[in-house]
């Protein structure tokens, strides 16, 4: 039994900690109305983040819980000049070729 719960917790940690993660200040935001999805830039690079993520954004999606309050925290951040970290979550289901959000920590 031991044998077979160790591999599959190293896996999962390994899945946690490739998700992407940036620290920055918010850059351009894309906000097109055929789509559900927010996507933004930061001026710095992310780290981890999937090869999915091929535009190096990130993408809100709106119709999600939390995802209108983590775009007016992103509208602020940007109007405000705040430095914002990132989470992200390790694939690109709302919006193809940029990273989904997990959480948006504004500093």
């Amino acid at each position: 039994m031991v044998r077979l719960i160790l591999p599959v917790a190293l896996f999962v940690c390994v899945e946690m900690a490739s998700a992407g993660n940036a620290v920055g200040r918010v850059g351009a935001i894309t906000v097109a109305n055929d789509s559900h999805a927010v996507l933004f830039q930061l001026d710095r690079e992310i780290d981890n983040t999937p090869r999915c993520n091929e535009s190096k954004r990130f993408s809100i999606h709106l119709q999600k819980p939390g995802g209108m309050a983590a775009y007016m925290a992103l509208l602020s951040a940007k109007q405000h000049g705040y430095t914002v970290l990132i989470e992200g979550l390790n694939n690109c289901a709302n919006e193809w070729k940029s990273e989904d959000v997990k959480t948006i920590i504004l500093d």
